[in-house]
């Protein structure tokens, strides 16, 4: 059994580091052939918000897709920091990628950086097993940022740019304060705004109304997008009259993880306890 089933089969048996590096460097260099915005096409399609170090939520995830015999599952990025399981999560992700890399789509999330997982714990977890960071930092760079779902749906971590469309969106941006790529990892939507406004997350980061999002879906021909990035009880949030859809799929929040599942064009929420 090659390495990457075995991990499959058991995501907690210990992985070596000559293992880990396997890992990284197969997926990257799989990840690294796919463009900035990846396009495509199924029927049915399983979204994964925010996993956060839950390797518990990234299995459930892939037993949701068999049992509704899913053809595409999309994960929307932050697969370490915080939760108990961040290797061991990041390991399974790309593992299932590996194994089936026309079946799941990977996008880079605001976590997928040195300088977050500096504060908020994977360093930490890498130098508890004397791991070196650059292999991750390479897999981090080959990360497609957006995925177009069928033409008409948008998938990414954070929400939409200001002042730009998604001809403007390049890996090689994804840690420029401000770029086009940088936003669309980081900014959040508000009821408080039509258009665009401050956020808290810092130089760089925008909040985005219903009326900037209406207006950006209307210029590339697209109808809804679906992202993560913030923390929802229930897991599954809709807004903007359901044009946007938020996902959140990591336990480890106190609330309830979850995924979204187009069918026929329409979304529902997919528990993932």
């Amino acid at each position: 059994m090659g390495l990457a089933k075995r991990i499959l089969e058991n995501p907690f048996f210990r992985v070596g580091d000559l293992e880990i590096r396997e890992i990284l460097k197969k997926a990257s260099f799989r990840l690294k052939m796919e463009p900035s915005v990846v396009e495509t096409s199924s029927r049915s399609v399983l979204f994964i918000g925010d996993t956060h170090g839950d390797v518990l939520s990234s299995i459930k995830a892939r037993e949701v897709s068999k049992s509704m015999k899913v053809n595409l599952v999309t994960f929307l990025g932050d697969y370490v920091d915080r939760g108990p399981y961040q290797i061991e999560n990041l390991l399974f992700v790309l593992s299932w990628k590996i194994e089936e890399p026309d079946k799941v789509v990977l996008l880079r999330g605001n976590h997928e950086s040195y300088e977050m997982n500096s504060y908020y714990g994977f360093i930490s977890v890498l130098r508890s097993r004397g791991l070196d960071f650059n292999p991750f930092s390479e897999l981090y760079e080959s990360l497609p940022v957006a995925a177009v779902v069928n033409g008409s749906l948008l998938a990414v971590h954070g929400g939409i740019p200001k002042n730009s469309d998604l001809n403007d969106l390049s890996k090689e941006d994804a840690l420029k304060y401000g770029s086009p790529t940088f936003q669309v990892m980081w900014n959040d939507p508000s009821e408080l705004v039509e258009e665009f406004g401050p956020s808290t997350r810092g130089f760089g980061a925008y909040t985005f109304g219903e009326k900037a999002l209406r207006n950006f879906l209307k210029q590339n021909g697209l109808k809804k997008l679906v992202r993560s990035h913030q923390f929802v009880p229930e897991g599954y949030k809709e807004m903007f009259g359901g044009i946007l859809i938020n996902i959140f799929s990591c336990r480890f929040y106190g609330g309830r993880p979850a995924a979204a599942l187009l069918e026929n064009d329409e979304l529902m929420p997919v528990s993932l306890l």
